[in-house]
């Protein structure tokens, strides 16, 4: 009775069976759904009902794009209805988000892998100009669209390995993943410089068990930054929903802010070996309250019209408010 939710075909499985179908990937231990049988979807619809039901927020749902984004359109309508506000995140390697993204159908976010890349090679690679390009292009072609960014997750190396075990650099990958446009997904274990690549093909390394809270070999540096960074995101409404405006770059270093009605949130970053100086450059500055929220180096000196000095391998953020009466 169910031979009409597969794609049958003449020969045999891997498996032996007396008949062949098509798989994803060529994957026979996952074959391939007819998503366009009335019975198949509302047999995924049962499931995405059941859980939600139970209380989850939404899915995360792998290989989107391999799926028709009507597909998608038709199972948002039945979250929705199930949960009002549960959300849709696609994993979507290739192709063109806005196929797939939408604020009203379909999907309400995408894994962002063209600036996945970028967050971390602009350290290893100390090409700042690299980075500008990409968020330039994101806001062009995705505009208003919120994107999931990441530095990690369980198909790509760690990227403490990818940055050659260096902790200043993965610091700062953190940073940009916390102040980028787009909501920022941690992967878990990053926060406490776990490293891991793929070996002979697989992933285990990748999904190492978390480390054990009261381990002392734990190094909370990064942890006690993420926390901050949560706390900055949670408490400056620019980091979540402001615009990006990147001030000045070079090779080493960048500036760039997040703005929303009376707040400013500013970032100064450098890769590079040795100290830099740059103006933070928000105009009409001195309209502002301005305190250092987080810095990632030490210490370094600011003053209006806000010159900065950052150290090698260092970040500093600087939140500001509009003074009232002004």
């Amino acid at each position: 009775p169910y031979k009409d939710w597969y794609f049958l075909r003449d020969g045999k499985s891997s498996y032996g069976d007396k008949f062949d179908y098509e798989a994803w990937s060529g994957y026979q231990v996952l074959p391939k759904l007819n998503v366009y049988h009335p019975d198949v979807r509302n047999h995924i619809f049962d499931v995405a009902r059941f859980w939600l039901e139970l209380g989850i927020d939404g899915w995360r749902l792998d290989c989107a794009a391999d799926i028709s984004p009507e597909f998608w359109n038709d199972f948002r309508r039945v979250c929705q209805e199930t949960r009002p506000g549960s959300v849709l995140i696609g994993e979507i390697i290739h192709g063109d988000y806005n196929s797939w993204v939408d604020d009203y159908h379909r999907l309400h976010s995408a894994t962002n892998y063209q600036l996945y890349k970028p967050l971390w090679s602009c350290l290893k690679d100390r090409n700042f100009f690299e980075l500008r390009h990409n968020i330039e292009r994101d806001e062009h072609l995705y505009g208003e669209k919120v994107l999931m960014n990441f530095i990690g997750n369980h198909d790509v190396d760690r990227v403490l390995s990818i940055l050659n075990d260096d902790r200043q650099l993965a610091m700062l990958a953190t940073v940009l993943l916390f102040t980028m446009k787009g909501t920022p997904c941690l992967y878990y274990a990053d926060e406490c410089f776990m490293g891991g690549k793929k070996q002979h093909g697989g992933d285990a390394s990748l999904r190492q068990p978390m480390p054990y809270p009261g381990d002392h070999s734990w190094d909370r540096t990064l942890f006690e930054v993420t926390k901050h960074l949560t706390h900055l995101r949670k408490n400056f409404p620019a980091t979540r929903y402001g615009g990006i405006t990147i001030v000045w770059n070079n090779d080493t270093s960048i500036v760039y802010h997040r703005r929303m009605n009376d707040q400013a949130v500013a970032v100064v970053m450098n890769c590079g070996e040795s100290p830099a100086t740059a103006e933070v450059g928000i105009e009409n500055a001195h309209e502002y309250q301005w305190h250092p929220h987080i810095g990632v180096d030490g210490n370094g000196p600011w003053s209006r019209p806000m010159h900065v000095t950052v150290g090698p391998k260092s970040a500093r953020i600087f939140c500001g408010s509009t003074i009232k009466g002004k």
